[in-house]
């Protein structure tokens, strides 16, 4: 069976590959971005100091007039779509450059 890096290397080409490795070692970076992709998730309808209370920017309070059956599966939808992307932050760890074996020296006295 092939495994994930792999399956990455078939949709990624040598520069984007590059890119990732750029921006996953650089970890304030990588972190800034996780902040903005989870920001609706977080942040929507929180109170803010000296802001107005506005409930109705709230995602989940917008659902509230679904049905029972239909508000379970926004929240299920907005549980995995948060998985969704914590999965996805950590797939970006598995492209790596790889060493080629025969560049790494190995000492003769061991």
């Amino acid at each position: 069976m092939t495994d994930e890096r792999e399956l990455l290397s078939e949709v990624l080409d040598e520069q984007e590959e590059t890119f990732i490795q750029q921006f996953y070692a650089n970890e304030k970076m990588r972190e800034a971005v996780k902040k903005v992709l989870l920001f609706p998730l977080y942040v929507q309808g929180t109170l803010k100091k000296g802001k107005k209370a506005t409930p109705n920017f709230n995602w989940l309070f917008n659902s509230v007039g679904n049905t029972n059956e239909n508000l379970g599966a926004v929240i299920r939808a907005k549980i995995e779509a948060l998985n969704l992307v914590q999965e996805g932050f950590e797939r970006l760890s598995k492209v790596k450059k790889e060493i080629p074996r025969s560049n790494l020296l190995i000492n003769p006295a061991r």
